[in-house]
């Protein structure tokens, strides 16, 4: 769907309860600024505490990601596509601890959306709690201990039809130990758990937990800076999913893979891995699945003002869609960095994924482009313009979609 420069800004000055969200932006800027202008005391870099605020607004014109009018028009909207803006306020701070061989950071932050339309279903609150533990025993015990809770709006894109509150809750914890056999050569034990909730009853059949151990060895050092070897084992649930005779509600994984990383000079490094994955669904078992995965990314640095990052990969994952137990997704992505000036730098990423679903004639060529600029307007704080388009193509029209996102963020850290 096309939209004009003057539909896709008009929402910026456009009010609602709860007043402009372009004016309340600019309050927000204004009172930061001054805010530092009256020499207020902040906090530096290093600080162990860092509190900070947020301000952010935008607009997506196709934010329920419709194939067309006629799809709005059919859904609980009963209208055309219309553009939609937000702004969201957040506040938090930032822990950064270090003692002797230990070190412990973490984020508590909250923040509030607001949408210009259909409030009672997009409005939340969303909250980032996370914490983490470096630890080291001795000269041969090290590792990472890790908990965090994220909640936030659920995209659209793989959604049919709308859902009231579309608020998804990521719960992860993790423990990771490291050993080292020799000056040259490190084992590796890892243990992660996370779980999904989300708050809409339409949503619940893909609440997931998933239980996963990494046991690796790996060799430092050398012409190639780290090699080694991984081997995964995963189980995971979807507790409210009603089983049939194509859709399971658990399944279990396995894969071995070889990693590794390597520079091949002072300004580009690559780092790599290739495997095998199987996974095994114990209530749907002619479902079952196995088959390569691998990842390559690469980063270069042409001058000291300049970065270019590229990244080439094959996924085995879960579906999320509800429909099928299984997708493949090969992906490639591209970004770039420049800093044009010592406080300003352009970035842009382009990235495209190619879907398909285990078990059905459903493939999806899904393309996003970004391009942002960004300026530290003040020490300990930046304001960012960015816009976004993203495109889906699918095999099944009703699934295909485009969209254009506008966005404005300012972040102050004290």
């Amino acid at each position: 769907m096309f939209v004009s420069s003057a539909s896709l800004l008009a929402p910026f000055f456009v009010s609602r309860q709860g007043g402009l969200s372009f004016v309340r932006l600019l309050l927000v800027l204004a009172s930061s600024y001054l805010l530092l202008a009256t020499g207020q005391a902040r906090a530096l870099e290093g600080d162990t505490l860092r509190p900070f605020i947020s301000a952010n607004v935008g607009i997506d014109s196709n934010l329920f990601r419709f194939s067309s009018d006629a799809q709005a028009q059919a859904s609980t909207i009963g209208e055309p596509i219309q553009s939609v803006s937000y702004q969201r306020y957040g506040a938090g701070v930032d822990v950064d601890w270090k003692q002797g061989r230990q070190q412990v950071t973490a984020r508590l932050a909250a923040d509030k959306t607001l949408f210009s339309r259909y409030s009672n279903l997009l409005d939340y609150t969303g909250q980032d709690l996370n914490g983490e533990w470096k630890w080291q025993l001795g000269n041969r015990w090290s590792g990472i201990a890790s908990a965090s809770t994220a909640r936030t709006q659920s995209p659209y894109t793989d959604i049919s039809g709308i859902v009231a509150n579309n608020v998804v809750t990521d719960d992860k914890l993790a423990f990771q130990a490291d050993y080292w056999l020799h000056a040259d050569w490190r084992a590796r034990v890892r243990l992660d758990e996370n779980k999904r909730k989300y708050s809409d009853t339409n949503r619940q059949p893909s609440d997931s937990k998933y239980s996963i151990v990494t046991v690796g060895l790996y060799r430092q050092g050398g012409m190639v800076e780290r090699v080694g070897v991984e081997l995964t084992d995963s189980s995971g649930e979807y507790p409210n999913r009603v089983l049939s005779p194509t859709l399971d509600n658990r399944s279990e994984e396995q894969s071995v893979r070889l990693v590794a990383s390597w520079t091949l000079s002072g300004k580009s490094n690559l780092s790599g891995s290739i495997g095998q994955a199987k996974r095994t669904h114990p209530n749907v078992s002619n479902h079952d699945f196995s088959g390569m995965e691998w990842r390559l990314a690469g980063r270069w640095l042409p001058t000291g003002k300049t970065q270019v990052e590229a990244a080439l990969s094959r996924d085995l994952r879960a579906s999320d869609t509800a429909t099928v137990n299984n997708e493949v997704a090969d992906a490639i992505n591209l970004s770039a960095v420049w800093q044009v000036l010592p406080k300003t730098g352009i970035s842009g990423q382009v990235g495209y994924q190619r879907i398909d679903y285990e078990g059905s004639t459903r493939k999806d060529d899904l393309q996003t482009a970004t391009l942002s600029v960004s300026h530290e307007a003040w020490r300990g704080g930046n304001i960012t313009v960015g816009v976004q388009h993203s495109r889906r193509d699918s095999t099944i029209a009703l699934q295909e979609f485009s969209a254009n996102t506008l966005f404005v963020a300012a972040n102050l850290k004290f």
